[in-house]
């Protein structure tokens, strides 16, 4: 129960009955080639922002099972979905890191 709690969404909406698992949009292709406008998108709303880097966080202390789109987690593409691609993606927000160079 705790990890539903925790990995629900932030959009004041009630998603206790969901069951359908969420699907990329084909904006949100994680085949795209890297430093494509999604990389790190991890919950594939064609945004990179906190929230991803939070669920690539729950998703590696086991408090979610899986994410949308796990190839765009893997923002260092490394083959691992780990702590270092939740940072990475605050970097980024942040600005601390460049996508563009």
């Amino acid at each position: 129960m705790a990890a539903a709690v925790l990995a629900g969404t932030l959009d004041g909406e009630s998603h206790a009955g969901d069951i359908t698992k969420p699907v990329c949009p084909p904006a949100c292709d994680p085949t795209s080639t890297p430093g494509s406008t999604y990389d790190g998108d991890a919950d594939c709303n064609q945004m990179t922002n906190a929230i991803d880097a939070a669920l690539i966080l729950q998703l590696v202390a086991s408090l979610i099972g899986d994410l949308a789109c796990p190839d765009a987690a893997d923002f260092d593409e490394d083959g691992d979905i780990d702590a270092v691609d939740a940072s990475l993606v605050l970097q980024v927000v942040a600005g601390f890191i460049d996508l563009a160079m």
